[in-house]
């Protein structure tokens, strides 16, 4: 999204570590920080700072208001997340992915519907069990040759 580099060892590190101390005290897993590193990003944030400032404003603002927050409609709710996750897609990407897999963007889209339908969680392992599915068929289908030389003649071929 930012384009700048970064060690993907820690990140992956840092993130499991989160998710297993959030488990083992009660919490949920560190996937929605993601969401709003990427919103942050979107909405134009340049430091770091920003997504301290926006973390403290989600506290202050659900312990003012969360008392409040179950006389909001889901319908409501419903709209705003979609806002949100619209503009969180990339659709330069979307369009790179269907030119260049027309698969992979089929499989894309059928999770989205599967996570919007059902829960996000059993999307992700609908997604997952056709993504080995897929990969198991194309590896099946795989073909080698096998040249048996000597010296300069091809003695016999095996496929």
């Amino acid at each position: 999204m930012t384009k700048t580099k970064f060690n993907q060892r820690k990140e992956v590190l840092s993130i499991g570590l989160a998710n297993i101390f959030s488990g083992a005290l009660g919490g949920i897993p560190a996937t929605a920080a993601l969401a709003r590193t990427a919103l942050n990003i979107k909405s134009g944030a340049k430091s770091r700072m920003s997504s301290l400032l926006g973390g403290l404003i989600l506290i202050i603002l659900l312990s003012a208001l969360l008392p409040a927050f179950k006389y909001l409609p889901l319908p409501c709710v419903a709209s705003i997340l979609c806002n949100v996750a619209y503009r969180m897609l990339e659709i330069d990407e979307l369009k790179h992915i269907f030119h260049v897999d027309k698969g992979q963007f089929l499989l894309l889209i059928f999770v989205a519907i599967i996570s919007i339908i059902e829960d996000p969680t059993v999307g992700i392992v609908f997604g997952w069990i056709f993504s080995m599915l897929r990969t198991a068929m194309f590896l099946s289908k795989a073909h080698a040759k096998c040249f048996v030389r000597q010296g300069s003649t091809v003695i016999t071929t095996f496929y």
